[in-house]
């Protein structure tokens, strides 16, 4: 019988932030920041940066996959589960 998932303790987030976008061979009219989501476990935050855990191994509860974004590049963090 296979046991029961780790319960993972860290809140379950959407960030909402603006990422550099490269353009060639384009009007300077047209050029944006490019919006972005990305959701994930909430594991670290400080003046600099916000640290996602983006894929959980639910049989061991270790983080797998990561994704740091700056944090003057985040326009919002929405709390899904925590």
């Amino acid at each position: 019988m296979k046991s029961q998932p780790k319960k993972i303790k860290n809140k379950l987030v959407m960030v909402k932030w603006q990422d550099a976008t490269n353009y060639n061979s384009c009007s300077s009219e047209k050029v944006k920041l490019t919006s972005m989501v990305s959701i994930g476990y909430l594991y670290a935050k400080d003046k600099k940066k916000i640290t996602l855990a983006t894929t959980v191994d639910l049989d061991d509860g270790t983080h797998n996959d990561w994704i740091i974004i700056p944090k003057d590049w985040v326009t919002r963090i929405t709390t899904l589960r925590g």
